[in-house]
């Protein structure tokens, strides 16, 4: 066979390597790896997924206290959260 002569390059030749490096592109850089592996699978149960009763606590007049709905409503403990994770979301980021 042949034997091919290749040319060879020393690394401090190349433009790329004699660049200095900038520290807030870099963080940025990782930020942005970084948000881009997060995968956001967290999720809440609002009102309407909580297994709780949908009847009136008690009637609406003549109790003397505040009206009240279900037991599933968010100021119950164990009802339904509000503005809560909805699950798999997506947060990638774009260096710029």
């Amino acid at each position: 066979m042949a034997t091919k002569k290749v040319q060879t390059t020393s690394l401090q030749d190349l433009s790329v390597f004699n660049l200095e490096v900038s520290p807030a592109l870099l963080t940025q850089a990782i930020y942005v790896y970084q948000e881009n592996t997060h995968i956001g699978t967290s999720k809440v149960k609002t009102r309407g997924e909580v297994d709780l009763t949908k009847k009136k606590v008690y009637k609406q007049k003549g109790t003397g206290n505040a009206r009240h709905g279900s037991k599933s409503a968010p100021i119950y403990v164990g009802g339904g959260v509000v503005f809560g994770p909805r699950g798999f979301e997506t947060f990638t980021k774009i260096s710029q």
